[in-house]
């Protein structure tokens, strides 16, 4: 039997108040239009037969805040991995990636965004 997993997908917490947003400005407001949480993604997935998600950090929302990745993708760890993204422009990328993984990240995303986007 083939088990299907969603390779990437986004979350977004309904507690701002822990994961308060943070965004980046390279894409319109969906993590406001249409929000995800870790809850509703798993109904989805059951719902369409779906073995289980990647949780990719969504910068557009949190920026380079990870947390919320990292502990939705802890709360289910039979059906979601985190991929992290580090802030290439901060002062320690290699270390960011490093201390990202230690703390539960299974893969990690590139992306640098300037004034003009992202790239």
């Amino acid at each position: 039997m083939t088990s299907v997993i969603d390779t990437h997908v986004h979350v977004v917490a309904d507690d701002e108040a822990s994961y308060p947003l943070n965004p980046s400005g390279a894409t319109g407001p969906w993590y406001r239009d249409d929000p995800c949480t870790l809850e509703r993604l798993l109904g989805l997935l059951g719902d369409h037969d779906v073995a289980g998600a990647v949780l990719v950090q969504a910068i557009s929302a949190y920026g380079y805040d990870n947390r919320y990745t990292l502990d939705a993708a802890a709360r289910s760890p039979g059906r979601c991995t985190p991929v992290a993204c580090p802030d290439l422009a901060g002062p320690d990328p290699a270390g960011e990636a490093a201390r990202l993984v230690a703390a539960g990240a299974r893969g990690l995303r590139w992306v640098a965004i300037h004034d003009g986007g992202l790239r």
